[in-house]
């Protein structure tokens, strides 16, 4: 059995997809000894702060994951994988355009040292983010490929409500 061809917007929204679930993967692990450094600087709590950053990047990691076999499955042209490879380019979306407001703060730490934080990672996770939710979910090749008819499977009956009405056909007349 052959797959239908994958259509050039549902490949690049895969390639988006896949390459932003791995760098989010990535960043999980490099984010836990930064952010205990930044806490240590700080002079906080490590036990509170410590598990707050640890479910962050559990969270981070299986975030990551689900966007890797979604971009992966979307292959097949169902629907389950689409929709999850929608809704997590939409969370990453709603973080892009969070970080590209909170994006031009400035920091000063208790040294005097200060820092200035930039809207350009922000800005990037909106665009590619918008990418995905145009390849994969808004392009009109994506939705043919994904809406189109399938191959029929086995024969069912209708649903209830969508077949013949009770004693249809009517009972034929006696025979003379």
């Amino acid at each position: 059995m052959s797959r239908p061809p994958i259509p050039d917007s549902v490949a690049t929204g895969r390639v988006l997809l896949t390459t932003e679930s791995v760098l989010w993967l990535l960043s999980g692990p490099i984010v836990i000894p930064a952010a205990l450094w930044f806490i240590g600087q700080g002079g906080t709590n490590f036990s509170g702060a410590g598990i707050v950053i640890a479910v962050i990047v559990a969270i981070l990691v299986g975030l990551s994951i689900t966007g890797i076999w979604s971009a992966e499955a979307i292959r097949r042209l169902t629907g389950g994988p689409r929709i999850t490879g929608l809704v997590l380019a939409s969370l990453g979306l709603i973080i892009g355009i969070i970080s590209t407001i909170g994006g031009t703060q400035t920091f000063v730490t208790s040294n005097g040292d200060t820092f200035r934080s930039s809207p350009l990672p922000g800005i990037g996770l909106i665009v590619v983010n918008a990418l995905i939710i145009w390849a994969i979910g808004v392009s009109g090749s994506a939705r043919a490929a994904f809406g189109g008819l399938r191959p029929a499977g086995y024969p069912m009956a209708p649903p209830p409500g969508y077949g013949p009405a009770p004693g249809y056909p009517p009972p034929s007349p006696p025979a003379p």
